[in-house]
């Protein structure tokens, strides 16, 4: 899958680990990496690479304690289930490659936080309507309702 001729890339998505189990985590990356291949990207940046304890201290984590441990590696070096799951999805895809995949065409949740529902402060999302709104009504099938609060799934 493309969009205007380029690649789509997953990217910054990620869990951190104070708040869930192993388990979970490892569920979570294996329902991202194989809901996003199915639905066209070729491409997947996690965050974070690796636990970083050790910067608590240091700008710009000193405050954003939160995003201390998103990493799939921890801070001894041992790889996390998260990190298990994203190796075990390269090789699929390595035994895959020359597979073409394809899927049925589905609908498209947008989720988007209420707060961004103002004017966007990101200069890559502003358009002519203004807001995430009209974003989102561009990137819309025609002919289907936008929601931009909460989920949307027709």
């Amino acid at each position: 899958m493309d969009i205007a001729g380029k690649p789509v890339v997953m990217e910054e998505f990620g869990i951190i680990s104070d708040y869930v189990s192993e388990e979970n985590a490892a569920f979570y990356y294996r329902r991202v990496l194989h809901n996003t291949r199915l639905a066209g990207a070729t491409g997947w940046l996690a965050w974070n690479n690796t636990d970083y304890d050790d910067l608590y201290d240091v700008e710009p984590y000193l405050h954003h304690p939160f995003e201390m441990h998103f990493g799939l590696i921890d801070k001894d070096g041992r790889p996390k289930s998260q990190a298990v799951e994203v190796r075990r999805f390269g090789q699929l895809l390595g035994r895959n490659r020359r597979r073409r995949l394809s899927r049925p065409d589905a609908s498209v949740a947008l989720v988007v936080s209420s707060f961004l529902e103002r004017s966007t402060p990101s200069p890559s999302l502003r358009t002519p309507g203004g807001g995430l709104r009209e974003h989102a009504r561009l990137l819309s099938p025609p002919g289907r309702p936008t929601r931009t609060s909460g989920w949307y799934a027709s």
